[in-house]
């Protein structure tokens, strides 16, 4: 229910989170990070404390008052920040980012729950092999780039 209303209140602020489904991918991500550069918060796509706030602040203040939200590059938005590596055992909403990019590129990881766990490392493994990377069960930028398609 948390991701359904981060995702209502970011469509209400323009910022297109798509579907809201409760599902934390891809387009809920890009759009937590554009609004976080916005807003001058460190754009780490984690709806945090910080985050929320100034979603609240945002959503309380008059039409006419809100900076206009641009339309950037979706690739100049995912070269602009950073993400963790990752690897088995790690949580969070970098892991159902990833476990979003797997699934939307062919490779079913199972549910996208936030959890690094033995079927997502199956799943992000085939991917690497079809790509010609080490199956060594890791993310790394190189990785994530290919991914999120920032590179070819």
């Amino acid at each position: 229910q948390d991701v359904k209303d981060l995702q209502k209140k970011l469509n209400r602020l323009g910022y297109d989170c798509g579907k809201v489904d409760g599902e934390y991918g891809m387009q809920t991500f890009r759009a937590v990070v554009t609004f976080q550069e916005d807003h001058q918060l460190e754009a780490d796509g984690i709806a945090g404390r910080m985050t929320k706030a100034a979603i609240e602040e945002a959503l309380a203040k008059p039409k006419d008052q809100e900076p206009p939200a641009a339309a950037p590059d979706p690739a100049d938005q995912i070269s602009a920040f950073w993400l963790p590596d990752l690897q088995l055992g790690d949580k969070g909403p970098a892991v159902t980012l990833l476990q979003a990019a797997l699934t939307i590129r062919g490779c079913d990881c199972g549910s996208q729950d936030g959890i690094f766990g033995p079927k997502t490392q199956e799943a992000l493994n085939r991917y690497k092999e079809s790509r010609q990377l080490a199956a060594d069960g890791t993310v790394d930028r190189k990785t994530w780039n290919l991914l999120l398609g920032v590179e070819a």
